[in-house]
């Protein structure tokens, strides 16, 4: 009985360090910011933002109802360090046709910004990067 009562403890310390040592599910830059963005600065039209994609941090661009493409922060894809050694997180928003619909910065930590340059003339420097005609 001893054993068995050992044995069933060891095999129950050993479940708990497994789950312990497991990655905790990170929660994407995308639904961190997302609250904070508002879709009509994002994609001239839209009206509201839809479903998170349960595959990939991406939510829906929704106007009327209807989805009319993905949005995404680069940053929960590729590396995006500034100057300041912290990330510069971007909102690209895709179209059905996958042509750029739109591109917002939502938030960053650059010195620049300190010394001169307002914030709001970056901002409007990455809303015109790309946006297809």
């Amino acid at each position: 009985m001893t054993l068995h009562k050992n044995l069933l403890n060891f095999v129950a310390f050993v479940v708990t360090l497994f789950f312990l040592a497991l990655p905790a599910a990170a929660e994407s830059v995308l639904a961190k910011l997302l609250p904070s963005v508002l879709v009509e600065e994002l994609v001239e039209g839209a009206d509201a933002f839809g479903a998170m994609s349960a595959e990939i941090p991406a939510v829906e661009v929704l106007k009327d109802g209807e989805r009319i493409g993905w949005a995404f922060v680069t940053s929960d894809y590729v590396s995006t360090t500034g100057y300041s050694g912290k990330p510069i997180h971007t909102m690209v928003a895709l179209d059905d046709a996958a042509q750029v619909a739109g591109v917002l910065l939502v938030k960053h930590s650059e010195p620049i910004v300190l010394i001169g340059i307002p914030d709001a003339k970056m901002k409007a420097l990455v809303a015109n990067l790309s946006i297809a005609e």
